[in-house]
């Protein structure tokens, strides 16, 4: 339905069909952006949610059959859908960067799926050997040029090292265009604005901050957007990174360095955890083997009962139920006392993050 607001009488709003068909909004900002009477600025280019926003040169209002005609003749669908899931796998996906992140997203979301074939995914990379690796365990298409999966996408997953970042973002630049693409960054250190500066004005940016429990469908998400990312932008990041675990929604940017320092990094402090814990064991006569799975599964049963569904424990909680009273737990948290342990973690968290402003500066 096109209608004109009294408060822009120069503006014509068109809503979609169905209020949550992000499918047919990707559709009519690819296929609308230039119709005959009706012009489509630069500077209102991006989505604006679920309602998009066009001039009309001669200030007449344009007959939704105008509309309506031009979507018969061009054989547009603009079928409701009915969730997200459903609009994710009519999605093309792009991945700019063939990594271990990017092989378990990929991974993900054909097996779950997310997408509704595999070839609706295609990646990039420069090394040959990793392109043959994603092709011939995914199946999906790979090539070495990152503006072939612009082109080819709708949405794209930056997963480069930082280092890359200001390179590829150079290169497809000129393919990748503000009111059709999303780019989603999962490249660390790298702040929103400074990809928006690479990019053209307007681009959609949302940078994601997974770990590597992704390869076993356990990362936990958290994002950021960056200024012109729409909520439907958010709702799809939100349901591709819960598909590798969870995704526990939008933090302030300035916050994802701490992030990034404690469940980015987590997984290797928890490593030294559990290798410490074995060795203990190991001292005190138990085989290798038998001490890392004993120390593995503890640390898994204990992150269980953490987030239990119905009743979550607390971590004082947790501890004080299993240090009874002149037992031997409580002499093995007095050692852990008198070692420093809850402070020497506490500084590794913060001294990541300060190394993460570091490196993002």
């Amino acid at each position: 339905m096109l209608y004109r607001q009294p408060s822009s009488p120069n503006q014509l709003l068109l809503h979609t069909s169905c209020a949550e068909d992000l499918y047919s909004i990707y559709h009519l900002q690819r296929h609308l952006c230039w119709y005959e009477s009706i012009l489509w600025p630069e500077d209102m280019k991006q989505s604006h949610g679920r309602i998009h926003v066009f001039f009309s040169e001669d200030d007449d209002i344009v007959p939704t059959s105008f509309i309506n005609d031009y979507l018969e003749k061009s054989n547009i669908d603009t079928t409701v859908l009915s969730d997200f899931k459903h609009v994710l796998s009519n999605l093309k996906i792009g991945l700019l960067g063939a990594g271990r992140m990017s092989q378990a997203l990929a991974r993900s979301l054909i097996e779950r799926n997310v997408v509704s074939s595999k070839d609706q995914i295609m990646a990039s990379d420069v090394d040959e050997n990793q392109r043959n690796i994603v092709a011939s365990q995914l199946g999906i298409v790979t090539t070495a040029d990152n503006r072939e999966v612009v082109k080819e996408s709708d949405l794209l997953i930056l997963a480069v090292k930082p280092k890359d970042v200001e390179s590829v973002l150079k290169t497809i630049r000129e393919p990748l265009l503000p009111h059709y693409h999303l780019l989603v960054s999962i490249a660390a250190g790298i702040r929103t604005t400074t990809i928006e500066q690479l990019l053209k004005p307007n681009s959609r940016v949302i940078r994601v901050m997974p770990n590597v429990a992704c390869l076993v469908n356990a990362s936990c998400s958290v994002y950021s957007s960056g200024k012109f990312a729409t909520t439907d932008d958010r709702s799809v990041v939100n349901t591709i990174f819960s598909s590798i675990g969870s995704c526990e929604g939008e933090i302030d940017e300035n916050l994802l360095n701490a992030v990034t320092a404690l469940s980015g990094s987590g997984p290797a402090y928890f490593s030294v955890l559990v290798e410490a814990l074995a060795d203990g064991g190991v001292k005190s006569g138990l085989s290798r083997s038998m001490a890392l799975t004993l120390a593995i599964k503890t640390m898994l049963g204990t992150a269980q009962l953490l987030l239990g569904k119905e009743q979550p424990f607390h971590p004082s909680q947790l501890k004080d139920a299993v240090a009874s009273p002149g037992g031997t737990t409580i002499y093995g948290l007095e050692m852990m006392e008198k070692a420093g342990i809850r402070a020497a973690l506490m500084e590794t968290v913060t001294a990541a993050t300060n190394r993460a402003a570091q490196l993002e500066s």
